[in-house]
């Protein structure tokens, strides 16, 4: 068992020392970064798949209790767009990991490239949520009161 568990050890420790002791760079960027970068992609991946279905399986449960479908279909908007703003944060810490390796031209161009795609996420969630909310005022016109302090309001047309 202690030489398997030596075995190990010598494996990693040589593995460790193939990539990360290296001067071999890809694209100016070390092997070492290169590895971590992966690293944090699949991290990104796994995370997002274990958030998105945490805040939607909340979000379904507080919503089990209304009547209405219209909170059913919002979270139906809502699934996918979180998706892509989880993988969004995950190459804004990529981008961070790489940035002293990249030129200034490039450490400018991808903050502004991440927040356009920020924005394009938030505008294709009101995009896609716009029906929904007309829904709801439409709902909320009903049910006020349609009198002014002169009268009704149809009495004003």
């Amino acid at each position: 068992m202690e030489n398997l568990q030596g075995t190990f050890n010598n494996t990693i420790n040589l593995i460790k020392a193939r990539i990360f002791d290296t001067d071999f760079k890809l694209a100016n960027i070390p092997v070492a970064t290169i590895v971590i970068v992966v690293l944090i992609l699949v991290l990104t991946q796994i995370l997002r798949g274990f958030f998105t279905s945490i805040i939607i399986d909340r979000l379904e449960r507080l919503t089990s209790r209304t009547k209405t479908t219209l909170d059913y279909e919002l979270i139906r908007i809502l699934k996918q767009p979180l998706g892509w703003l989880i993988w969004l944060a995950g190459l804004w810490v990529v981008h961070l990991v790489v940035g002293t390796h990249l030129t200034p031209a490039q450490n400018q161009k991808i903050p502004e490239i991440l927040f356009v795609s920020a924005l394009f996420i938030a505008t294709y969630i009101l995009y896609r949520a716009a029906p929904l909310l007309g829904e709801l005022l439409a709902g909320l016109a009903a049910n006020t009161d349609r009198t002014y302090a002169t009268g009704t309001v149809d009495s004003l047309i």
